[in-house]
């Protein structure tokens, strides 16, 4: 039966000459069989033209072309019943792709990250798919010591390029976790794919593993746009990355790690080029240039201000202009090792918010909580010391925390403090009580505890700082 819904003619169909069907049925209207045979025309004149097109653009244009005659068919289709089926496939069809999308999307670690005010990173990410499903991913997770990031762009477009993009997401999560090589890590999921995927399917990605003691960043690229490094004072410009193969194009694939220092303050921007390559009605490209200056205007600045503030330029770019690939990128700022430090009264009870400070600093998790009591121990030494012994001082004594590396300070300053022999010769602790000198034993006390201690006075006010480990 030919109308609404029916099979098409057969592949020998001439358009010119077209064939007669003298079936006849009580549910297809003559009208709706001459629709048909209008869309057949039109479909085959469209699959001819197909054979002189190559760029998977044009040909996701010519489906839509197909889809638009299809529709119009469908409005002349007298057969209610067609219709109704027809509408309702349609309905599944996009209920199907929004159920995809959403599994898609909670796939994708949440790209707005709520850290403490003291943790050693920020990090803001962003994804926009050109349709309701995409190729382009990202992930990153992290531990006390490390932070390991990915961003990653699929070839082509659709559903193929949806559950790639599945897979390699999954991939990065199940190898990352125990491979602190972003080289190895890259060539352990370029295998998986390889074996897994169609070989026309690949995937370009950049894999990055910032150490959150020392700001040294570890990086490998697998034939993906390079970052864009942002440091304090100096121009952004794009982090210098030797290109591996996509991911998935070859069997086996020797990747190189390449490592940089970021010092606090400076980021690395990752991003697809569905950014660079957005563009407006004038054809026009936004280009990495564009992309540079924004980053320039922001600065070393939060995370999610540079993502936005990218985002919103590619918009007014495009001038409304409907997006052709996917966009996605990742922000990540080193922050440096937590800073705390508090100004008190010259006042003994103000060692409970002493205590307090000390415990703030420690339950970050980026200190080992063994060396908390040594640290506690010294501080009411030195803060007894200061409030004890200069009773004419300012009316405040200032205690900072601070980790370089492996190693705490911990400094407490006397405002308004005479100088004073911090380096005095240790008391002779095996004489009897009343031979001995006073003074000096809480000091001594302190520095043996410690690992080191130094004293300075600078303007009138006097600072001990005091290293240990803990690490």
């Amino acid at each position: 039966m030919r109308g609404c819904g029916s099979s098409l003619p057969d592949l020998t169909y001439n358009a010119a000459h077209p064939q007669k069907d003298t079936m006849t049925s009580p549910a297809v209207s003559p009208r709706s069989d001459v629709a048909t045979e209008k869309a057949a025309q039109a479909l085959y004149a469209l699959i001819e033209l197909s054979k002189a097109i190559g760029d998977e653009s044009s040909a996701e244009k010519l489906l839509t072309i197909i889809a638009d005659k299809a529709r119009e068919n469908l409005e002349e289709c007298d057969d209610p019943l067609m219709r109704a089926l027809a509408d309702l496939d349609h309905q599944r069809y996009e209920q199907s792709l929004r159920l995809a999308s959403e599994i898609q999307m909670r796939m994708l670690p949440s790209g707005t990250v709520v850290l403490p005010e003291e943790s050693p990173f920020a990090i803001h990410a962003f994804i926009r798919p050109a349709r309701q499903i995409g190729g382009d991913l990202y992930d990153f997770f992290w531990n006390d010591d490390s932070l390991q990031f990915c961003i990653g762009d699929v070839t082509g477009k659709g559903i193929g390029a949806a559950l790639v993009m599945a897979m390699t997401k999954t991939l990065f999560r199940a190898y990352g976790v125990f491979q602190y090589d972003p080289a190895r890590l890259l060539s352990a999921v370029n295998s998986r794919l390889n074996e897994e995927t169609d070989p026309s399917m690949f995937v370009t990605a950049f894999c990055g593993l910032l150490n959150l003691r020392n700001g040294r960043l570890l990086y490998s690229n697998a034939g993906h746009e390079p970052p864009l490094i942002i440091r304090s004072g100096k121009p952004v410009e794009r982090l210098q990355s030797k290109s591996g193969v996509p991911l998935g194009a070859l069997r086996s694939f020797k990747y190189v790690v390449e490592k940089t220092v970021l010092e606090p303050g400076d980021g690395v921007l990752l991003f697809t080029d569905g950014v660079t390559e957005a563009s407006n009605r004038r054809e026009e490209l936004f280009s990495i240039h564009r992309l540079l200056e924004v980053v320039e205007r922001c600065g070393p600045s939060e995370p999610s201000y540079i993502v936005q503030e990218v985002v919103d330029s590619v918009d007014h770019f495009a001038e409304g202009t409907s997006q052709s690939d996917d966009i996605a990128m990742v922000c990540v700022q080193y922050r440096g090792q937590p800073e705390m430090s508090q100004i008190f009264r010259r006042d003994i009870s103000e060692l409970a918010n002493v205590f307090d400070l000390v415990g703030r600093f420690f339950a970050t998790g980026h200190v080992d909580t063994e060396a908390k009591y040594p640290v506690e121990l010294a501080a009411e030494e030195i803060f007894t010391n200061f409030v004890r012994h200069n009773v004419n001082g300012q009316d405040k004594i200032e205690v900072r925390l601070s980790l370089d590396g492996d190693e705490l300070a911990l400094s407490l300053t006397d405002f308004g403090a005479p100088r004073f022999d911090f380096d005095r010769d240790p008391p002779v602790i095996d004489r009897p009580l009343a031979e001995r000198e006073p003074g000096g034993l809480g000091v001594f006390l302190v520095k043996t505890m410690m690992d080191r201690a130094e004293y300075r006075h600078e303007g009138g006010n006097g600072t001990v700082t005091l290293y240990k480990r803990v690490r």
